[in-house]
């Protein structure tokens, strides 16, 4: 919560600069063309050129922000990663030599909800040696 509300501060403070400095652009450029000083081309030129300056200092702060998220995330993938493999090999093996019947079987969890309600059901020998 506090890397997104500190994204969510960047990002709304990064927007209102860049607005006001094209707005800025614009009421100036707007009074330097009603003086004649400017043409009004060269104010859309102008204008043009804010946004190609702004926009791509603006993504490259997303890429860098998404860079980090990603460090952390490749961090907490590694770390799970680096964990010991289970011994799957060892281990009580039971020998089933008949079938397999489950009768009324039933399973919730602790706060109430059922998994599993008076379930039947039986698997032949021959299906286990498949």
């Amino acid at each position: 919560m506090k890397l997104m509300k500190t994204f969510a501060y960047f990002w709304s403070t990064s927007d209102a600069m860049c607005m006001l400095q094209t707005f800025l652009v614009v009421v100036y450029g707007v009074y330097l063309a009603s003086k004649e000083i400017i043409t009004l081309g060269t104010l859309f030129i102008f204008i043009s050129y804010i946004g190609m300056l702004l926009w791509p200092i603006r993504q490259l702060g997303r890429i860098l922000s998404d860079m980090g998220k990603s460090f952390v995330a490749i961090g907490r993938i590694n770390e799970i990663l680096q964990q010991p493999l289970e011994d799957l090999d060892s281990g009580v093996k039971p020998n089933i030599e008949g079938n397999i019947s489950f009768n009324n079987l039933s399973f919730a969890y602790k706060d109430g909800k059922d998994v599993l309600k008076d379930v039947t059901f039986s698997i032949k020998r021959e299906k286990l040696l498949q």
